[in-house]
């Protein structure tokens, strides 16, 4: 079974979900579901996490230069009230 860790990662103002998961060497990877070619790997989840973020903005950079689109931003957030029990 695989163990996937999902959180947000954040470039040029624009939230994305990565999935981050335990590599079978050591350490991590992870994805952008948004960007297909846009992974990092890293010895720790931090590292790995700022890797993938700074892939994420040079990306980003790289796409506004050449005017290539950008996916828009998959996150939708709320807030849910729960009423005492």
């Amino acid at each position: 079974m695989r163990n996937v860790i999902s959180c947000l990662v954040s470039g040029k103002d624009r939230t994305y979900i990565a999935h981050f998961e335990h590599a079978e060497e050591g350490g991590y990877c992870a994805h952008l579901p948004s960007f297909p070619k846009c992974f990092s790997e890293g010895d720790t989840f931090e590292e790995t996490y700022e890797s993938l973020q700074e892939a994420l903005e040079m990306l980003l950079d790289v796409a506004e230069e050449y005017g290539e689109s950008i996916p828009v931003s998959n996150i939708q957030m709320f807030n849910l009230e729960l009423a005492a029990a």
